[in-house]
């Protein structure tokens, strides 16, 4: 039963792990749409370089916020969303009752092609439309596969809940049929001696009733 319960601690515990995984590709994925609209404003040829400039300087803060949320996306001190790496999850009480999730390419600028947007020209934002969207497609595909580990850890943290349930209510079930024939067997052990004591009290008496009747 305690392996049980400890199993189903982590497998909640991994299911927080990729919710905050998810929340940083979702803040990643706010920037990715903001990052698009300067682009297609600055596709315009009839920007003046002023306003291409302003554009390229936000652009520059949104990816730079992207490596800022790859490196400070943590649970418990670990990066979720660095490249290359693969975290198993125990939710069972058997070696091979496991889930595995792998981060892949990570969600870096370099990882997600960003590193290179530039906005200063139509064409370059042409350019970088076309490698927003190729970005935008491979967090969508992150977020994917981390909803499907997610959803197999809340599978196995119910199907432990109800496991944990199922177990307690059996052994409650044996204490009770242990409590009630230990309740039997006093009964009967209690009926054995006031018999026992019935006979011996009648065994005293035939010797008393003989001499009377002899007397």
């Amino acid at each position: 039963l305690a392996a049980m319960d400890a199993a189903r601690t982590n497998a909640n515990e991994a299911t927080s792990f990729t919710q905050v995984a998810d929340s940083g590709i979702g803040q990643i994925q706010d920037g990715l749409g903001r990052l698009r609209e300067l682009a297609v404003g600055a596709a315009n040829g009839t920007l003046s370089d002023a306003q291409r400039q302003a554009f390229q300087s936000e652009a520059e803060g949104i990816v730079a916020d992207v490596d800022r949320i790859t490196q400070s996306t943590e649970f418990n001190g670990t990066r979720v969303l660095e490249a290359d790496q693969e975290f198993q999850f125990q939710v069972g009480t058997s070696e091979d009752e496991t889930i595995r999730m792998e981060t892949g390419d990570g969600t870096s600028s370099e990882a997600l092609g960003l590193e290179d947007i530039d906005l200063s020209t139509a064409s370059g934002a042409q350019a970088a439309l076309t490698a927003i969207d190729e970005a935008t497609e491979q967090t969508n595909a992150q977020r994917s596969a981390i909803g499907a580990v997610q959803n197999r850890l809340e599978r196995a943290s119910v199907n432990l809940s109800s496991s944990i349930e199922n177990t307690v209510a059996a052994n409650s079930q044996i204490r009770d049929l242990d409590v009630a024939a230990a309740s039997a067997e006093k009964v009967r052990t209690e009926i054995l001696q006031q018999s026992n004591v019935a006979l011996l009290v009648q065994a005293s008496q035939f010797p008393q009733a003989a001499l009377n009747l002899l007397g």
